[in-house]
């Protein structure tokens, strides 16, 4: 084999086999009997897998590849960039829509950990799905980001649908979508800080009172109220020092008082008199966003989004619904139109970048908590808050922990 850049990407083939690397390390292999992507069509209960072996490779940059991978009936448009020891990968699925289109990529093997919120050391021989409710003894939420030992750490870009497995030589990424990003990235250091270090006390608006304000709190979520007098304490808590959230949440339900000035072609029922808006019906997206503009204008410090409780079935498509990542860029792109807003996601999605702060409930982790943190850690969650009672609390600021949310009971917005 020829000298390569240990930082370069290339290929090899041998024997029809085609072998990419990055530097020493093997991406994804493709040959006619281990495809690096294939098809699986189901018609009346019976599935077919269909191979895209066949490749056209031309360099696009100096540093990736444009692969078309084609059989008779569909073809898919494969650009890797690498920028930096990061490997991008995007592709581009024609023919089949809706058909699962699976991506092959190598592993050692050795350990594959992360995936959001479990209790597994290695989920090598699992199968986890975006769909599939979470047990609620192993996965209490799940993320498409993982690390495999001594390989790679795989990031999720946009792939909302999704469907993991992994065995001992390969993990399989499985997607509806016709277009799906994801990034490899080698010799990452994982850590977790904490950027917002504050005891926070979640509670319902009319039971904040002068008492609970004179406690230990450095600030408050509640949710928002029209009129003068949700205005009034707002401001008076913010003058005093205090943090001030809004807890907000996707769903919009029939009982609520502005329920009629939504169109109802636009808006998509997901049950129990609940709907999510339709983000290609501006009508209703622009209501949202200036309900958040008009929360955000009463100078709060940002938003808690409540999502973690909302269940959607597969009949849902969720590229369509305002939730989620959707939900999540329009929140950001309203809050850079302010002065610097902190917001806490109780909900992991598809887009690293943008639920950076994650909320997570104590109380379902105590009991197997350094498992449930390693497998946080190895999904890359930046910083996170613990959801807890107020014994609880007492017990973790004594563990010396500074990022926390207080609350008595469950509360629920839908």
């Amino acid at each position: 084999m020829k000298n390569i850049d240990e930082y370069n990407v290339y290929y090899v083939v041998n024997n029809g086999e085609y072998v990419f690397y990055y530097g020493k390390e093997i991406l994804f292999k493709n040959s006619k009997n281990n495809p690096f992507l294939f098809v699986t069509v189901e018609r009346e209960g019976v599935k077919k897998q269909l191979p895209l072996y066949y490749c056209e490779i031309e360099k696009n940059t100096a540093n990736g590849y444009k692969i078309k991978f084609y059989n008779n009936a569909c073809t898919v448009v494969c650009n890797i960039i690498n920028s930096k020891g990061k490997i991008y990968f995007g592709l581009v699925k024609n023919g089949f829509q809706g058909e699962k289109l699976n991506i092959n990529l190598y592993k050692k093997n050795s350990k594959l950990t992360g995936m959001g919120l479990n209790k597994a050391k290695d989920l090598t021989g699992k199968i986890i799905s975006s769909y599939a409710k979470s047990g609620k003894k192993t996965y209490i939420d799940k993320k498409l980001s993982f690390s495999v030992k001594n390989g790679y750490y795989f990031v999720n870009r946009g792939i909302d649908d999704w469907e993991m497995k992994a065995e001992q030589n390969y993990v399989r990424i499985s997607t509806r979508q016709s277009e799906a990003g994801f990034r490899l990235s080698f010799g990452k250091e994982f850590g977790v800080e904490e950027n917002y270090p504050v005891k926070l006390k979640m509670t319902s608006f009319s039971e904040l009172n002068g008492k609970l304000c004179e406690r230990s709190y450095d600030g408050f979520i509640t949710e928002y109220r029209e009129g003068k007098e949700f205005k009034y304490k707002l401001t008076n808590l913010r003058s005093k020092g205090y943090k001030y959230l809004i807890r907000i949440s996707p769903v919009i339900n029939c009982k609520d008082a502005d329920f009629y000035d939504y169109e109802e072609d636009g808006l998509i029922y997901i049950g129990s008199g609940n709907y999510l808006a339709d983000v290609h019906n501006e009508t209703n997206v622009r209501k949202i966003s200036n309900k958040l503009r008009k929360i955000l204008d009463l100078n709060a410090d940002g938003f808690y989004i409540d999502e973690i409780g909302i269940n959607i079935g597969k009949s849902i498509i969720i590229q369509d619904a305002l939730i989620y990542k959707n939900f999540h860029k329009l929140i950001k792109k309203i809050c850079t139109e302010y002065p610097l807003k902190h917001n806490i996601y109780n909900k992991f999605i598809s887009e690293n970048t943008i639920n950076e702060t994650y909320s997570l409930d104590y109380g379902k982790i105590k009991f197997s908590e350094k498992k449930y943190l390693r497998s946080l850690l190895y999904s890359d969650c930046r910083s996170f808050f613990y959801e807890c009672t107020p014994s609880e609390a007492k017990k973790l600021q004594k563990r010396g922990k500074k990022q926390i949310i207080v609350k008595n009971k469950k509360l629920f917005i839908f």
